[in-house]
């Protein structure tokens, strides 16, 4: 491995500039989504609106979204202190888990994953996440979900890279991410993005907040932690010392937890939008968002950013989007 191989690797994932596309919000929209979500009603008076999507999963079809942004600095920081072998954990349909192994796999050193049972004891049931950990010739090292619970804790002296790519790291790049990309950014009054365990959502109100940008940052999350993930994340900001109250976690979707919406759901809101998608994340973001629009409340147009994860069961993929998941692995998801 060569820091050139980093560096060219971080040019294409962190460096470049999102492509920002625009969708519009329909009355059509909500009649294809009535079977599904019928709660979401268009008032009488509503009109279309645009609606603006930066798509960080173009960067790559494995190493895609927010996953770079968050990993990065650790990668770099083990790489500079002379490590071969780099580790992480994450459960078995883990977004972060098939970055963290396609990244190692370019940058030629060997990937160890802790992945969490997803059936009895240690027992790992095949999962897309699995096939993809195995293509990139990641070692797999299954847990049961008490040891996975312990391991959380040896994270720090054992130099794990945590599950999601949490790390103090992490804030640091995702307000570097911030800074670099800030015209694409600034002209929005609202950012809408998915919330998993808060990582990249609070390293987002950093950098916002040192860039004194006047933007209300929304986090849907996609997890059943009404209870921690606020907290999380107040840690996260009071750890970077940003000082913002200009955000907020939007809870409205009705079913809490990662679990994934149904596939026809998904190709059909997809279909509509022309939009690629993961069963768990951006759905969830876009309920959201159309739920907002229903109700009125924006008075410009918001952004949304496409946090990747397409590589997983149940995704769809656009007509618009297939040169850009171009990988036999997503051949059979072209429609």
């Amino acid at each position: 491995m060569s820091f050139d191989q980093f560096k060219e690797l971080d040019t294409a994932l962190f460096q470049q500039t999102p492509v920002i596309q625009q969708l519009e919000l329909s009355s059509l929209l909500l009649n294809r989504l009535a079977p599904f979500w019928p709660e979401l009603q268009l008032a009488n008076n509503a009109q279309p609106l645009s609606v603006n999507m930066l798509r960080l999963d173009y960067c790559h079809p494995f190493i895609s979204g927010n996953k770079w942004p968050k990993m990065r600095a650790w990668i770099q920081q083990q790489l500079a202190s002379g490590s071969h072998t780099l580790t992480t954990m994450g459960g078995a349909h883990s977004n972060h888990l098939v970055a963290f192994a396609a990244a190692c796999q370019q940058l030629q050193v060997n990937a160890i994953c802790y992945v969490r049972a997803n059936g009895q004891g240690e027992e790992l049931l095949e999962t897309p996440t699995l096939h993809l950990l195995k293509q990139f010739k990641a070692e797999i090292k299954p847990v049961s979900r008490t040891a996975f619970r312990a391991l959380r804790e040896q994270v720090a002296e054992n130099s794990f890279l945590p599950e999601g790519g949490k790390s103090e790291e992490a804030m640091k790049s995702i307000c570097e991410w911030v800074s670099l990309h800030r015209s694409a950014l600034e002209p929005y009054n609202s950012i809408y993005t998915a919330c998993g365990t808060g990582t990249w959502f609070a390293g987002l109100v950093a950098g916002l907040s040192f860039e004194k940008l006047n933007v209300n940052a929304i986090g849907v999350p996609a997890v059943a932690g009404q209870k921690w993930l606020a907290n999380d994340i107040q840690a996260l900001l009071a750890f970077s010392k940003a000082l913002s109250d200009n955000w907020a976690l939007d809870w409205s979707f009705p079913v809490k937890g990662f679990t994934p919406l149904a596939p026809e759901l998904v190709k059909t809101l997809g279909a509509t939008l022309d939009v690629s998608l993961d069963p768990v994340y951006l759905p969830r973001v876009l309920y959201a968002v159309i739920k907002a629009w229903q109700e009125g409340r924006f008075a410009q147009t918001p952004l949304i950013i496409h946090s990747g994860g397409v590589q997983a069961s149940g995704r769809y993929i656009a007509k618009r989007d297939q040169h850009h998941y171009r990988d036999t692995y997503f051949q059979q998801s072209f429609t």
